[in-house]
């Protein structure tokens, strides 16, 4: 989808801008009326930012640092590693369907877990 979306970007700027030959003025203006029907960010370029492994490590270390319960942060741990196993995608082209589409395949009553507002907690 991210592809096709910068595909339909390119082609815009090419047929409104580049190919009318327009001054300067123009061109900025064309460009800026253009980028603003899209939400435009920067990509990184720390290859480390969409390493699945060593996000999930740092999410549960988050978690520990705020005090929740070792059950809680086991099933976490548990549930993100199962995530990162049935997902195919790049950890940035990972979108909130993908998600529930995996909440799906996985019981939200099963044992040890409560679904609530889409967040896995421990039942004690």
């Amino acid at each position: 989808m991210i592809n096709e979306i910068r595909d339909v970007l390119y082609k815009e700027i090419v047929d409104q801008i580049l190919l009318h030959n327009n001054d300067i003025v123009d061109s900025k203006n064309a460009l800026y009326s253009i980028l603003t029907r899209y939400n435009v960010t920067q990509i990184e370029d720390d290859p480390n930012m969409y390493d699945f492994a060593m996000n999930i490590t740092k999410y549960i270390r988050d978690k520990t640092v705020q005090g929740m319960s070792v059950k809680t942060i086991k099933n976490y741990n548990l549930l993100l590693c199962n995530f990162s196993k049935y997902n195919t995608k790049k950890l940035q082209e990972i979108f909130k369907e993908d998600i529930l589409s995996f909440f799906e395949k996985v019981s939200p009553h099963s044992r040890g877990f409560s679904h609530e507002l889409g967040r896995y907690t421990h039942v004690n």
